[in-house]
């Protein structure tokens, strides 16, 4: 018996000494999750944004993104955002 499977999320890894960039990143990647599904058979239903808290927290952590990500959970795409910080 063969077992099941689950397609594996695409996980997207941002440093960026810009404050700006993490939000563009954020939905840029999106995007481009959005239009690679309309090219697969299997489609990916997770993406995992990793980004610099000093500078996505500020503009991730806003409601527009969340209301976006759940909007798009209701389509089968989680969309799941973590920080990570530098050592001192």
């Amino acid at each position: 018996m063969q077992a099941n499977r689950a397609t594996p999320p695409a996980v997207r890894f941002r440093i960026s000494g810009f404050s700006c960039h993490a939000s563009a990143e954020f939905y840029k990647d999106i995007v481009k999750v959005i239009i690679g599904n309309q090219k697969r058979k299997k489609k990916l239903t997770k993406l995992v944004f990793i980004t610099e808290e000093k500078w996505g927290r500020q503009y991730l952590d806003t409601p527009m993104p969340s209301v976006y990500t759940s909007y798009l959970a209701t389509t089968g795409l989680d969309v799941v955002v973590l920080y990570v910080q530098h050592a001192s």
